[in-house]
């Protein structure tokens, strides 16, 4: 599974919008984060 926010597709980034794209990244991916671990727990209860 490719992902489009991956770190090499972020060199072209700057400024203002490699700041807002950190943004939205940490934020997702704190998101994707607790569904692993949601997920992570159901398998295990």
């Amino acid at each position: 599974m490719s992902d489009p926010d991956a770190p090499g597709t972020m060199q072209y980034a700057t400024g203002i919008n490699w700041a807002l794209n950190q943004k939205y990244n940490m934020k997702k991916n704190l998101i994707y984060f607790q569904m692993q671990v949601y997920h992570l727990k159901s398998q295990y209860i």
